[in-house]
């Protein structure tokens, strides 16, 4: 069946481009992943899709900046959109109320948050959770059909050729 709720934490994250995985006493599991402000920083999922369709994920983070700041996402390497990160009140202050949709496909799925060069960073991330708002759609086949043959058309016999006889020479 497909799971109704995925949660993954920032320690099962794989990171690179700067981000790090930094202790964090109020984070779900006393770590968050930070140094997103770093331009090509990410954080990596890998999410089960059940069956496939649209979920909704919530990222619980941290953001010690005076505004909302946002960072970029992907899913299966390909950016879909933004997500808006509300100022926390403090670096190791969590909320969990930044959400936006996404469409996954069956199976597993690879989900990124990353600092492009066009967001305002940075936030550290708790925690993503996903949940099923949709099944997945899929579009019925046409069915098949059969080949109609060509109608046969009668084709007049054709007589057989008339052949001349050959004169054989005769013996000298």
């Amino acid at each position: 069946g497909t799971p109704a709720l995925v949660m993954v934490e920032a320690d099962d994250a794989a990171v690179g481009g700067g981000a790090r995985i930094l202790k964090a006493s109020n984070a779900t599991t006393g770590v968050s992943v930070g140094w997103m402000h770093i331009q090509g920083a990410f954080m990596e999922f890998k999410v089960d899709g059940g069956a496939g369709g649209e979920f909704r994920m919530t990222a619980r983070h941290s953001n010690g900046n005076s505004s909302a700041r946002n960072l970029s996402v992907y899913v299966n390497g390909t950016k879909v959109q933004q997500l808006r990160l509300a100022n926390t009140g403090g670096w190791n202050r969590f909320i969990e109320r930044t959400s936006v949709n996404l469409n996954l496909k069956p199976g597993q799925n690879v989900v990124r948050i990353q600092r492009d060069a066009n967001d305002r960073p940075s936030a550290d991330i708790d925690r993503l959770s996903f949940v099923r708002t949709s099944a997945a759609t899929t579009v019925a086949p046409a069915p098949l059909t059969a080949p109609v043959p060509a109608p046969l058309t009668a084709v007049a016999p054709v007589p057989a050729p008339v052949l001349a006889p050959v004169p054989v020479p005769a013996p000298v």
